[in-house]
């Protein structure tokens, strides 16, 4: 019979959306908004629709947004990136 993973063990390369969300929140929010609608800086990202470019720009920096890569371990990229993606693009 199969059983269930226990508690805790998610997948481990599957984003998790609610950190994201937290961690958007510390470190995005400032200058795209809570809701990422821009204009306190940064830019809305209701047009961020691919996941690859959205994680590129988090780790390297965009015209005017510091690289994160330092700041943030890989997994909070991958879990912040998949929040932009999921959540704020309409």
């Amino acid at each position: 019979a199969l059983t269930s993973a226990p508690a805790g063990t998610a997948d481990a390369t599957a984003p998790d959306l609610a950190r994201g969300e937290r961690i958007f929140r510390e470190a995005c929010s400032t200058c795209h908004g809570g809701s990422g609608e821009g204009g306190h800086g940064g830019p809305a990202l209701s047009g961020a629709r691919n996941l690859a470019s959205i994680t590129r720009i988090v780790q390297q920096g965009g015209i005017q947004m510091p690289s994160l890569s330092s700041s943030l371990t890989a997994r909070d990229i991958q879990d912040v990136s998949a929040y932009v993606r999921e959540k704020l693009v309409r």
